[in-house]
């Protein structure tokens, strides 16, 4: 029921994806959607002025990882990725969108990202080098779902609610960039780590029989 209403307010805004990941619909859309109508009214803002102020909270939120402030750290985290929302709504909302403002986004997204893993990794508790292992492991799988989970396969999945299936990638950095700190990231970077290999593998059995049903199909 909270996602069929949560779809129909993403269904309300055109100007959103068609499709979305499930933390998009559950912690960020509630806020992002009516934000972006408002950024839209205030014609000297710009979607690269978005993307600057998002980088400059993940900047923060890195930083107060440092400093193991994780709750501060762990909000900055969540307005910069909000607003990692806003900036490409807003963009198509208002016509502003541009190969320039792609490319900012996705610099700005990697740069606040490997910051606040590697601060992170800096104050983990646990030895230095077996972090920084374990966080090229999940950039790795990272690099695998994008094979696995094309853009036409989570466009047809939960069509009808315009979700892309369970375990994407984004959720995944979402639950170690923002639960992660405020929990343990030692163990939530293990936890995300055993969901990327039990989903990567999930998804490689569903492919290997999609491609032996359709290879099964009579010649006409």
């Amino acid at each position: 029921m909270i996602l069929t209403q949560l779809s129909k307010l993403r269904n309300k805004a055109p100007f959103n994806r068609k499709t979305s990941f499930f933390v998009d619909i559950l912690f960020f859309d509630p806020i992002s959607i009516p934000l972006t109508n408002l950024c839209a009214r205030l014609l000297w803002l710009t979607p690269n002025m978005v993307t600057v102020i998002s980088g400059l909270f993940g900047v923060g939120a890195a930083a107060c990882f440092f400093y193991q402030r994780f709750y501060v750290g762990a909000l900055l985290m969540y307005l910069s990725m909000m607003l990692d929302c806003v900036d490409g709504n807003l963009a198509r909302k208002t016509g502003q969108t541009s190969p320039i403002g792609a490319k900012l986004d996705s610099i700005t997204d990697s740069v606040k990202k490997v910051l606040c893993l590697a601060a992170l990794t800096f104050v983990s508790s646990w030895n230095i080098w077996l972090v920084i292992a374990l966080v090229a492991l999940h950039y790795l799988l990272l690099r695998t779902f994008r094979q696995v989970y094309p853009v036409d396969y989570r466009q047809r999945m939960f069509s009808d609610r315009n979700l892309e299936p369970l375990f994407s990638p984004y959720d995944l950095l979402v639950i170690l960039l923002f639960f992660g700190p405020m929990i343990s990231f030692e163990f939530a970077l293990v936890a995300v780590l055993v969901l990327q290999i039990t989903a990567s593998v999930f998804a490689q059995s569903r492919t290997s029989v999609t491609v032996t049903s359709a290879n099964n199909l009579p010649a006409e």
